[in-house]
């Protein structure tokens, strides 16, 4: 085999690399170092230091993810995952958010009555006091045809004005409305004055949601 050949698969550039003694010259070139006494007499320690040396660069160079490249490539994928949900079926993620919204209005209306109800020592406010126990009314202010909009349930053809009770002693800043089709006039939220003296409010048409209500 070659010299030059044995040095460069041992990853030796020079001959002076092998060993300090030998020096590049014109008497020990790659090529007439094989013959030469030096050559034989050099340490297979000082050959193999160089192949192992080569060997471990290697080995550092294929080291696998470091735990910042793996923390950012979850992050992506996460990201990359939630932009297929929702390209997948858009609007299966839009009701879901809307039922989400009308979650939390119900809950700001019961939250509402309860603060008006302790701030009466227990009694419920004017409006919602004189209620049929039992019965669902839609909230708005709509005084006929109420009974043909609320799918959930069955409500009185005339809606229940809770602005007096609620947004004018500032129990809340506005009654919410249905983020589809709701209005001033129907809100389509309900509510249920209940025999324990307790108030029921929910949605009129939840999507995903078999019911969406608050009982307080």
């Amino acid at each position: 085999m070659r010299a030059s050949v044995i040095l460069a698969n041992a990853g030796i550039q020079s001959v002076a690399e092998m060993d300090p003694r030998i020096r590049e010259d014109d008497h020990y070139t790659k090529e007439n170092l094989v013959h030469s006494k030096i050559f034989k007499n050099i340490s297979c320690y000082t050959l193999s230091k160089h192949i192992f040396f080569m060997h471990s660069m290697d080995k550092k160079h294929a080291k696998g993810f470091t735990l910042i490249e793996l923390l950012i490539v979850i992050a992506i994928i996460g990201i990359l995952a939630s932009v297929v949900f929702v390209a997948i079926d858009p609007a299966k993620r839009f009701k879901k958010a809307r039922d989400a919204r009308r979650q939390s209005d119900v809950e700001n209306i019961a939250a509402a009555i309860v603060t008006a109800q302790v701030d009466n020592d227990g009694t419920l406010p004017t409006t919602l006091n004189a209620l049929t126990a039992g019965s669902a009314y839609v909230i708005g202010t709509a005084t006929s045809g109420c009974n043909a909009i609320c799918t959930a349930t069955t409500t009185q053809a005339s809606c229940v004005n809770l602005t007096t009770d609620l947004v004018t002693p500032g129990y809340i800043s506005s009654l919410p409305l249905d983020p589809s089709t709701g209005a001033a006039a129907t809100t389509l939220y309900y509510v249920v004055k209940n025999a324990t003296g307790s108030v029921t409010t929910a949605s009129c048409r939840p999507e995903l949601a078999t019911s969406i209500s608050v009982t307080r």
